[in-house]
């Protein structure tokens, strides 16, 4: 990582972020990736791939930052089925 600046505006720089095994809220995280660029008000998603139970991330393109430009990060979700997501979705009771 080598960023400097000393607001999120004014960051300058990149990022690369590397998990390799993780578990947030009983959700595995396995191999996952980021690569970031920062500078001229935005941020950059050079890569992002993160790969869940739950489900797989892509991102790419880039983000304003506050006070910056504006611009378009593309997500793709990719998910096989619902049920890793079942705890945050909220059920009714039928009567």
């Amino acid at each position: 990582m080598a960023l400097a600046g000393d607001s999120l505006n004014d960051l300058e720089g990149s990022a690369a972020v590397d998990i390799t095994k993780a578990g947030v809220d009983g959700l595995r995280i396995f191999p996952s990736t980021a690569r970031l660029r920062f500078g001229g008000g935005r941020v950059r998603v050079d890569t992002l791939r993160l790969e869940t139970t739950a489900a797989t991330v892509l991102a790419h393109g880039a983000l304003g930052l506050p006070h910056g430009v504006s611009d378009s990060l593309r997500v793709q979700l990719i998910v096989d089925s619902l049920g890793g997501f079942r705890r945050y979705l909220a059920s009714k009771a039928t009567a």
